[in-house]
């Protein structure tokens, strides 16, 4: 299944998913020789590593069709991370939003509606863990919002680069099933 869409940078949408077949084929002129290794490999010796990341993030989300504009979503985000195997780590954490679409929609269609714009979630998720580079791949669960616009569920997928000891940077897309809603930017604090 592919999927094509504009990231909700514009207008929300749902996007096109369409299926595909495809084939590849690789040849290598002058092949790799592997040598024996010399010495154990050091994951097999070392301690797996377990996290806790402390993230601040912020982006932007585009207000539905008829009233288009652009509003801010920003918040903070607990995970904590279980290394499995080499390259793998499992996650769970909690998440507090503060929603700024809800909010202007609530200024816009539901004046005397005197609720929160805030949301939290819990998350549940996978991490390939890439030397520096950390891709990760998150189910949401809202646990508590006051104001329902969208699904219960959410998924969150996140790209992390190691800029500096425990200090990461990144982005991150956020969408209910098929439909975008908003890009963000993160900045994260990690502790083993």
């Amino acid at each position: 299944m592919n999927h094509k869409s504009n990231a909700a940078l514009l207008e929300p949408n749902g996007g096109i998913n369409y299926f595909a077949l495809n084939l590849a084929a690789g040849y290598i002129p002058n092949p790799v020789e592997f040598k024996p290794m010399k010495h154990p490999d050091p994951y097999l010796t070392s301690k797996k590593k377990n996290r806790w990341d402390f993230t601040l993030f912020g982006g932007i989300s585009s207000m539905p069709y008829p009233k288009p504009g652009q509003a801010p979503m920003y918040g903070i985000n607990i995970v904590r991370s279980f290394q499995v195997a080499r390259i793998l780590a499992l996650t769970g954490g909690a998440e507090l939003e503060v929603n700024g679409r809800a909010k202007k929609l609530m200024e816009q269609y539901y004046p005397d509606y005197d609720h929160s714009y805030l949301r939290g979630s819990l998350q549940f998720g996978v991490e390939f863990l890439m030397g520096k580079t950390i891709f990760s791949v998150q189910l949401g669960v809202y646990v508590w919002r006051e104001f329902v616009e969208k699904d219960d569920i959410y998924q969150r997928y996140n790209l992390f680069y190691n800029i500096f000891d425990n200090i990461y940077a990144g982005i991150s897309f956020k969408s209910y099933r098929n439909f975008a809603d908003y890009l963000s930017l993160r900045l994260t604090y990690s502790i083993d």
